[in-house]
């Protein structure tokens, strides 16, 4: 929900700031407006990938306590709560390999995006290099 709202207010200042603005300047002030972008979006990407880091954590925990509760069984000789429990076990499992997934794509997702917002940084501080340089030169002449 916040990640709208970042983007809707920048887009609204975009709007109004750019109205009587001079091209290069409306292309830095996109440029910006796309670095906040990114920004929120690096912000929602890292915290879905922590909250999924903490969810494996978590069941690898149950894992471990059903794992011990499936020995006790075994050691007792209980045949059917054995089986209940590995159905358990083989269904956590799976729900941990697909968060293990996910997780390994979010990764590659805030990568990627930490890569885009360096570049445009660099990118917006050249043109901003370029100007100044612009003007002192006309200022010479």
């Amino acid at each position: 929900m916040w990640r709208d709202n970042c983007v809707y207010i920048n887009t609204l200042s975009l709007q109004r700031a750019t109205h009587s603005l001079k091209s290069r300047e409306k292309i830095m002030l996109t440029k910006e407006n796309s670095l906040t972008k990114k920004t929120c979006d690096l912000r929602d990407t890292e915290q879905r990938y922590i909250r999924a880091c903490r969810q494996i954590a978590l069941l690898n925990k149950h894992i471990k306590d059903m794992r011990t509760r499936h020995s006790r069984a075994k050691t007792d000789g209980n045949i059917r709560f054995r089986y209940n429990l590995n159905l358990r076990i083989s269904t956590m499992e799976g729900m941990r390999s697909m968060y293990l997934e996910y997780v390994d794509l979010k990764a590659g997702q805030v990568a990627e995006l930490r890569y885009e917002i360096r570049h445009t940084r660099k990118m917006i501080e050249l043109e901003e290099y370029d100007t100044e340089t612009e003007s002192e030169t006309d200022d010479e002449e």
